[in-house]
């Protein structure tokens, strides 16, 4: 902010080296100030996002966590800061992604299952940030708990409409067997048979409507 004295107009040396001086500061202000106003609003964004952010240097210290990642994991984002990241969040499965992206310069990415208060999963993705030396990773968690949750409940109920539409598939393909086979033909048995079919053809229509 300081300014160099200089009169104005001024043709000698020392007033042309002032006024480029100021020139030069005043341009520095103006850049400081939108770098500054730059790193606010990634900021701002970085503590809005719902996924779980973490920044860490070459050396796996923090550099930076935003406040989803503190409430996942369960640590205090300050703190953490220039600590080793497995001791901010002790999992070693995040640490071997993170290995991964530092040792390949490429994106890595994985799956964490993380045992806190509540068991939860977690898609993890790390990104090699941009330089040489490499600076560090950029470790973005999006939490999949309850993605794997729904997953594993349509699973469940696939399995079990199969079970139940299995039963009543295999008598009526049984009684139709055994209709082919000659039991058409008998009065008594074949009219019990066809009661039977259409039996399980009717508890097939209750299951799937």
């Amino acid at each position: 902010d300081y300014r160099l004295p200089a009169t104005s107009g001024g043709d000698d040396e020392l007033s042309k080296l002032a006024a480029a001086l100021n020139d030069l500061g005043r341009r520095l202000a103006q850049r400081e100030g939108q770098l500054r106003s730059t790193s606010q609003t990634q900021a701002t964004v970085l503590e809005a996002m719902t996924e779980s952010v973490i920044a860490v240097d070459r050396t796996e210290k923090v550099l930076f966590a935003n406040a989803s990642a503190a409430r996942a994991l369960g640590f205090d984002a300050a703190r953490v800061e220039g600590h080793p990241l497995l001791e901010a969040v002790r999992s070693h499965e995040l640490r071997a992604v993170v290995q991964q992206a530092l040792r390949s310069r490429k994106p890595g990415s994985g799956e964490i299952n993380w045992r806190g208060k509540t068991q939860r999963i977690f898609d993890v993705l790390a990104t090699p940030l941009p330089g040489d030396p490499l600076p560090g990773v950029v470790v973005v968690l999006r939490d999949v708990s309850e993605v794997k949750r729904l997953e594993q409940m349509r699973q469940q109920f696939i399995a079990n409409v199969s079970h139940e539409l299995k039963t009543p598939l295999s008598s009526i393909k049984a009684y139709t067997e055994t209709l082919l086979g000659g039991a058409l033909k008998d009065p008594v048995h074949g009219q019990r048979f066809l009661e039977r079919i259409d039996e399980q053809a009717s508890r097939l229509h209750q299951l799937i409507m």
